[in-house]
């Protein structure tokens, strides 16, 4: 039937007969998309606070990894920890869990960095944060949180080995030499990550490739997640997935799919190329999006999945711990 119409009947109106079928369907799948949304992303409970606790030491961690961490940095963030830590004990949950646990960790090695800092708030927040832990019950020293210092060479070593130590040896550089990126190293990443496998082997997935400074410089101060740390960025890589290779309402999340999948390709065989990179969230409102599409000449069609800041990592350099769960709290067994 369709063939048939698409025969008989002028382009415009074929589409505007597809379109016309297809939108209660669009309509119905995305209002169950927003209802679950909706319902899930407001409601509080262990699983929403321990996402909240790994968000918020996050910013903290990254902050201690920073070349020249500043003295009472974050203060805001510190209270916003305790208070969630305090929700998190007064509701009754458990305190040996990952995330919870690293999160006390972070806050030892901020109170260790200002530990000579004279700052009013910080000294008042270091005295919560010693009565909070009188209420701790367990405290589990080999859960990670903070920085560690990594050696250039071990980080080269571990890209190279086999796929478990290339992905345990991977991490979010924030911390680049001034030396340039060689573009044909990346252009072999974004061979590798072609690999990865694809909805029906359609390929989506684009990569924009931005090295002229100021081009660079615009970019991020769109993006706004970078503070400390943007500068030392060499080269934007812009990974996004084409909407034109879809169709129907049942493949409305597959280009955040497929472009997920070769982001995260991307990233190790980026660390396979000896190159640097930290993956930059782009969660923005559509004025954000409209500026980047903009700054670069994104298709109207691609939808961006997320941004890549590279460089060339230096001798040594300082990474956030990202303490992950163990498998136990995220794996179910039927």
């Amino acid at each position: 039937m369709k063939l048939v119409l698409k025969r008989i009947l002028p382009r415009r109106i074929f589409l505007f007969y597809r379109l016309i079928l297809l939108f209660p369907k669009l309509l119905s799948t995305y209002m169950y998309d927003f209802n679950r949304y909706l319902r899930y992303s407001s409601e509080v409970n262990v699983i929403k606070l321990e996402s909240l606790i790994s968000e918020t030491y996050h910013v903290l961690e990254k902050g201690l990894t920073m070349n020249k961490a500043k003295i009472a940095f974050g203060k805001d963030k510190v209270n916003n920890l305790l208070n969630i830590l305090q929700r998190y004990i007064n509701a009754g949950y458990a305190q040996d869990r990952t995330q919870f646990q690293s999160a006390l960790n972070v806050l030892e090695k901020y109170y260790e960095l200002n530990s000579h800092s004279n700052d009013i708030e910080v000294r008042l927040l270091e005295e919560r944060y010693i009565n909070l832990i009188k209420t701790v019950s367990v405290r589990k020293v080999e859960i990670k949180g903070g920085g560690t210092i990594v050696e250039k060479s071990d980080l080269l070593k571990g890209g190279k080995g086999n796929f478990q130590e290339l992905a345990f040896s991977r991490h979010s550089i924030r911390n680049f030499s001034t030396e340039s990126v060689d573009i044909d190293r990346i252009k072999n990443a974004i061979r590798i990550a072609q690999q990865s496998p694809s909805a029906c082997n359609r390929q989506s997935a684009r990569t924009y490739i931005i090295k002229e400074k100021e081009r660079v410089e615009q970019i991020l101060s769109i993006h706004q997640g970078n503070r400390g740390f943007g500068h030392l960025i060499q080269c934007i890589l812009i990974v996004t997935s084409d909407l034109n290779v879809f169709r129907g309402a049942n493949e409305r999340n597959s280009n955040f799919i497929d472009g997920g999948l070769f982001a995260m390709s991307l990233l190790y065989a980026l660390h396979y190329e000896g190159i640097g990179a930290c993956p930059l969230n782009w969660a923005v409102l559509k004025e954000n999006d409209i500026k980047l599409r903009n700054c670069v000449g994104i298709n109207d069609s691609e939808n961006v999945i997320l941004i890549i800041g590279v460089g060339i990592i230096p001798d040594e350099l300082k990474v956030a711990s990202s303490q992950r769960k163990s498998v136990e709290e995220i794996t179910i067994v039927i």
